[in-house]
């Protein structure tokens, strides 16, 4: 998304796009965008600096760190993007690679399906949040 420099003013200018997920290539092994990630931008001067207001709304494929269970989820990122006036070059203001890093640094360091997960049985691998193991490790044997 870039926005014509000469067209932000303080009141602002509003942009919106929906890139293709694969597009930015912002896959894990237990993170997965599907879909299209909707951008909602407004760039405004802001003093001597830009103020981009970013809502970023993504579909999400996850898989628990500890069951391995898939979860399906939609989430919503906001935050705000500074730059300095003097150290934009050129005509345009393009947001595209500070969004995808903001999104990067927002990644879980952990995935779980809930705060409690039992995970698998190092035994038999049974998911304990669903049943109870009754394999020799469990019992201590």
């Amino acid at each position: 998304m870039r926005f014509f420099v000469k067209d932000i003013t303080d009141a602002g200018i509003s942009r919106q796009e929906d890139i293709a997920a694969e597009k930015w290539d912002l896959d894990s092994r237990y993170l997965k965008f599907t879909g299209n990630i909707h951008l909602d931008c407004l760039a405004r001067k802001f003093g001597n600096s830009f103020v981009v207001e970013v809502s970023v709304f993504a579909s999400q494929r996850l898989i628990c760190s500890r069951c391995l269970t898939e979860i399906k989820r939609n989430k919503e990122y906001k935050f705000e993007i500074f730059y300095r006036i003097k150290d934009i070059k050129g005509n345009f203001l393009e947001v595209d690679n500070a969004i995808r890093e903001r999104i990067l640094l927002e990644y879980p360091m952990k995935i779980l399906c809930r705060q409690d997960c039992k995970g698998l049985c190092p035994g038999c691998g049974v998911n304990l949040n669903e049943e109870q193991c009754r394999c020799s490790i469990k019992k201590g044997a």
